[in-house]
């Protein structure tokens, strides 16, 4: 059974809950169905408390470890790369900046 809220009504009360892995868990019991669709409706739409900042020791780390991350990308992109042209990563990129062997001639 996949996993799923649920609204449903039983002996005049409203049941809202989740059935999740098999267990169903009501969470709450309302004796109005407005009420139960509002508080589900809320459950479901709220985006909860906004991240917090990050602190001064860890903006310095992501400003720092900026160039080992786009370092990481860029051989993780030339491997790709060379994998798909058939060629190895140790061989230079032709737009990478690196010298190039005069043309033969």
């Amino acid at each position: 059974m996949t996993d799923r809220y649920f609204l449903e009504e039983r002996g005049g009360l409203w049941a809202v809950g989740v059935h999740e892995r098999g267990t169903r868990e009501v969470w709450e019991r309302f004796t109005d169905e407005d009420q139960a669709c509002r508080w589900l409706h809320d459950r479901l739409t709220d985006e909860g408390p906004p991240p917090e900042p990050p602190t001064p020791q860890e903006m310095d780390q992501l400003l720092h470890g900026s160039e080992g991350i786009q370092r990481r990308a860029r051989e993780a992109l030339d491997q790709a790369l060379a994998e798909a042209r058939g060629r190895t990563a140790e061989e230079p990129r032709p737009d990478d900046g690196r010298a190039q062997p005069p043309p033969a001639g």
